[in-house]
């Protein structure tokens, strides 16, 4: 029995992408690698355990899935309506999920299709199992990075945009919130010490008191600790630990 699920994800916009990999990332205890496409129309199927995919029209669907019989892959569209979605049943796809739905249901709908595929799920901790979506989608003017988290040192806000600097001293600007990158990274440990600052503890070098404190960085970049979220920070940083 598998452990290890090939999905394919064709999808035009990155927030529906974000939200897609958000989704994947409720399913705990399967491994998960993934390739990316924009649209159909570009893509190479390979071989595919599980497809995620925005399919325009029902003519273009109908099409793509004729050259999809070889293959075993379970189709999940994405779709705008109900009356879609159950069109796009009637000629094969597997499933469908409404766009406005992805982070509530998609999930869902990937564990029916992935007990019908028979994978085993695998017996390692949490983190372990988010290995297979440990990478941050990042808007770029060409189309989007896909940044290995891990290798995220911290994001800085600046009004309703964030850099995001890596390990290597990349550095990426980009149009949302610090908030928001909050949201997505929070599960992969990462820590918000301070109004403007969400930081990885695994490149936490030093801690060092004071009415907040403030921490230096593997680079020697020294943030501050907001006062008022002092005890959540050594609270998480003695849980953890520096890395």
């Amino acid at each position: 029995m598998k452990s290890t699920i090939n999905v394919k994800i064709i999808c035009r916009a990155v927030a529906c992408f974000e939200e897609i990999m958000y989704a994947l990332n409720q399913l705990q205890g399967y491994a998960f690698s993934f390739s990316y496409c924009p649209e159909i129309q570009l893509c190479d199927m390979g071989h595919h355990d599980l497809i995620i995919a925005e399919l325009g029209t029902l003519k273009t669907a109908s099409a793509w899935l004729d050259n999809l019989r070889t293959n075993t892959a379970k189709t999940i569209a994405l779709t705008d309506t109900e009356e879609k979605g159950m069109s796009l049943m009637e000629i094969g796809i597997d499933d469908y999920c409404m766009h406005g739905d992805i982070k509530n249901n998609l999930s869902r709908l990937v564990q029916k299709l992935v007990c019908k595929l028979q994978f085993a799920p695998k017996k390692n901790n949490v983190q372990q199992s988010h290995n297979y979506s440990s990478k941050l989608t990042v808007p770029t003017l060409n189309g989007m990075n896909f940044v290995d988290i891990p290798n995220i040192v911290r994001c800085e806000s600046d009004n309703n945009y964030t850099y995001i600097i890596l390990e290597s001293k990349q550095k990426f600007l980009v149009a949302k919130t610090l908030k928001e990158y909050e949201n997505i990274l929070a599960q992969y440990g990462f820590l918000r010490i301070h109004r403007s600052h969400l930081i990885n503890p695994k490149f936490i070098a030093e801690y060092v008191k004071g009415r907040g404190g403030y921490v230096v960085l593997h680079d020697k970049t020294r943030i501050d600790v907001a006062a008022r979220k002092k005890d959540f920070f050594l609270e998480k940083f003695k849980q953890i630990g520096p890395q």
